[in-house]
């Protein structure tokens, strides 16, 4: 008698009326997930990219309400599960970075620990997502969610800014930059331009993984429309580090599917293709990176911060700075100084490294190998697993480009994780052939 762990729990009655209520427990999905929990899922990550535009209710934002509710839920409904998923390696490496980091913050001047506060909640966030991503059904739905919220900002971006794009011309990055400026003066969404590009990316990533696994023409074809347009859609923000990330992930599922595979070979040739026909030709020229000074000798942003991460690195490698000292009095007098306030590093590890020195950059790099150890083994016949692969490299990437190590990003994509290597594949292996959902392979032959 085998199951498939994909069974609708709703379907329970129905099978057990065939093959007898004890032969099907011993195969049944110990931690089959239900349509409201697949539901929240699925709602509160297809939210993120309206997390800043929706009002607030009574001062908490949209994605702080969604957390609380899966939160709630959680604890009204899931409380064995949770006991065992806060105990999680992932989770406990997180724990330790959070006391690590408030102890050396209470050694230095200007002392803040709101970041701290805000990573701890990111964790708890992640830790509830993870209570509930306990079967395929409720990973596919968080798959989706990933889906329509790129979706949704790829049709944005395509009806505010293809247009004028495709009609401007740029000769280096400065001009492109200017473009740049121009044409996302009056985005509607008022965003952080390279959020965006994250978000259409993911979308592009996991749509990738199930357009290579889908055995249905029609859903392959879906799949594959979906990933060819988001993935341009994540060059019109002209955001540097949303290109290289969608490039290097889409890279990595390709790679993880199998590299000389012929739906691999064919991907690459689309990907090429639509790449030089769709993309603005500013999307490439704002793809260089100097640190020369130029016009008026100033160095473009991201070249300034990371010399001055090299420049400073003396002076916090060991303790750091504090991270309420490097938003107040060292930071202005720092090359960090950017205008009346202070620009962060745009990258997560040097971030932590300014904060609290070389030990907080290891527990940092500490859970980065404990989130790697939940990726499924061998996954390139599985769309999900393998949409989980392109998930964990869209966010190493995004920590390389980012600051923010409290990024709501990190709850969804680190709960994903450690759920799927708790209750899905908890010793990491994905099966080499999976049947579609609610069906059973009976152990005699049925009268007709």
């Amino acid at each position: 008698m085998a199951v498939n762990a994909d069974y609708i729990p709703g379907r329970y009655f129905t099978l057990a009326s065939k093959v007898g209520p004890a032969v099907l427990r011993r195969g049944w999905p110990q931690y089959s997930t239900n349509r409201i929990e697949q539901f929240l899922l699925m709602i509160t990550i297809a939210m993120l990219p309206l997390q800043d535009h929706i009002p607030s209710v009574a001062g908490f934002s949209i994605m702080f309400i969604l957390f609380g509710v899966l939160a709630c839920y959680v604890l009204a409904n899931r409380s064995k599960k949770l006991a065992r998923t806060w105990a999680h390696p992932l989770f406990l490496a997180t724990y330790a970075f959070l006391f690590l980091g408030y102890v050396i913050e209470s050694f230095h001047p200007y002392s803040s620990y709101s970041d701290i506060l805000r990573m701890a909640q990111m964790i708890a966030g992640a830790v509830f997502v993870a209570s509930l991503c306990r079967d395929q059904h409720a990973l596919r739905t968080a798959v989706y969610g990933y889906i329509v919220a790129g979706v949704f900002m790829a049709g944005l971006l395509f009806l505010t800014s293809y247009g004028a794009l495709s009609q401007a011309t740029a000769t280096d990055f400065r001009e492109a930059d200017r473009i740049r400026s121009e044409v996302f003066s009056d985005n509607p969404l008022q965003a952080d331009l390279n959020g965006m590009a994250f978000i259409a990316g993911q979308a592009t990533i996991v749509a990738l993984a199930l357009a290579l696994t889908s055995c249905s023409v029609l859903r392959r074809n879906l799949f594959l429309g979906i990933s060819l347009f988001c993935f341009i859609a994540t060059f019109l923000p002209l955001s540097r580090g949303g290109i290289a990330m969608v490039i290097v992930s889409c890279a990595t599922v390709l790679f993880a599917y199998g590299a000389m595979r012929p739906k691999t070979i064919l991907m690459v040739g689309l990907i090429g293709v639509s790449s030089l026909i769709w993309i603005p030709d500013a999307a490439w020229e704002r793809m260089a990176f100097s640190t020369g000074a130029g016009e008026g000798g100033r160095m473009e942003a991201r070249a300034r911060v990371y010399t001055a991460f090299v420049k400073h690195l003396p002076e916090y490698v060991m303790g750091g700075v504090g991270a309420g000292n490097f938003w107040e009095h060292w930071g202005h007098d720092s090359q960090f100084a950017s205008g009346k306030g202070v620009s962060g590093a745009h990258n997560a590890f040097f971030q932590v490294t300014i904060y609290w020195g070389v030990i907080a950059l290891l527990g940092l790099l500490v859970i980065a190998w404990k989130a790697y150890c939940c990726l499924p083994k061998r996954c390139g016949d599985n769309g999900l697993a393998l949409s989980l692969v392109g998930i964990a490299a869209s966010l190493l990437l995004f920590s390389l480009s980012a600051h923010p190590i409290y990024a709501k990003e990190y709850a969804l994509g680190f709960g994903l994780l450690a759920g799927s290597r708790l209750w899905i594949w908890p010793k990491g292996i994905v099966p080499p052939a999976s049947r579609p959902p609610g069906r059973v392979r009976l152990p005699f032959r049925q009268a007709s």
